[in-house]
C-alpha cells in the first residue's frame, strides 16, 4: 500500500513539474521557496478526487481541477497584485 501511494506522489510531483514549467514566466521571479512543495500537495489533493482509479494509478484526468483554483505561487504576494496595473 505504501509502495502505491508513493507512486501517486510521484505522479503528483511529475504534474506539478509540468504546471511550474507552463507557468514560469509568470511566477520566475515570485515564487517562494515553498512553491513547489505547495502545489505537488494541491495536485495530489485533486488527484485524490479521482475514486474510477485505483492508488497505485491515480492521475489528473477525472479528477476535481477546482483544488488547484487561486493556488499562489507565493503566500506572501499574490500574483494577480503583480499582473494588475498599478494606478498613480
Amino acid at each position: 500500500m505504501v509502495y502505491l501511494l508513493g507512486k501517486d506522489f510521484g505522479q503528483a510531483s511529475r504534474a506539478g513539474a509540468v504546471i511550474r514549467q507552463a507557468f514560469w514566466l509568470v511566477h520566475q521571479e515570485l515564487h517562494d521557496g515553498q512553491m513547489g512543495n505547495r502545489l505537488n500537495r494541491q495536485v495530489y489533493r485533486a488527484m485524490k478526487t479521482n475514486i474510477s482509479d485505483d492508488k497505485g494509478t491515480l492521475c489528473l484526468n477525472n479528477c476535481a481541477l477546482d483544488r488547484l483554483v487561486n493556488f499562489q505561487f507565493n503566500e506572501n504576494f499574490h500574483i494577480r497584485d503583480a499582473l494588475s496595473p498599478q494606478l498613480n
